[in-house]
């Protein structure tokens, strides 16, 4: 099962979500949000979407809660906060890929 995280989960990070839950693989998806509102919102969409395989979804606030070791990062935030939060997943993560949004 392949680990992906989600960072930024609002308009565009939740329409990746559902994406990602129509994938024909097995994910273990982490989306990490700091807006409690952005993860409510990008939950009920990822609920909207009929699942076509195993997936795990789990929803956060802080990327100390998603494991050490990513195989893709899907980075959708905004720009103010993109390098910080590139940085710090780098930085503390093993990641295999990193797809970078809304250059």
């Amino acid at each position: 099962m392949n680990t992906v995280l989600l960072a930024g989960a609002g308009q565009l990070g939740s329409r990746h979500l559902q994406g990602l839950k129509k994938a024909n693989a097995e994910l273990d998806i982490w989306v990490f949000d700091l807006s409690k509102e952005a993860l409510a919102v990008a939950e009920e969409r990822y609920n909207q979407v009929e699942e076509t395989s195993t997936k795990n979804v789990h929803f956060v606030k802080t990327l100390e809660d998603v494991p050490t070791k990513i195989d893709v990062v899907v980075n959708a935030t905004g720009s103010k906060p993109r390098a910080a939060i590139v940085e710090n997943i780098l930085s503390t993560k093993s990641v295999k890929y990193m797809i970078l949004e809304k250059f």
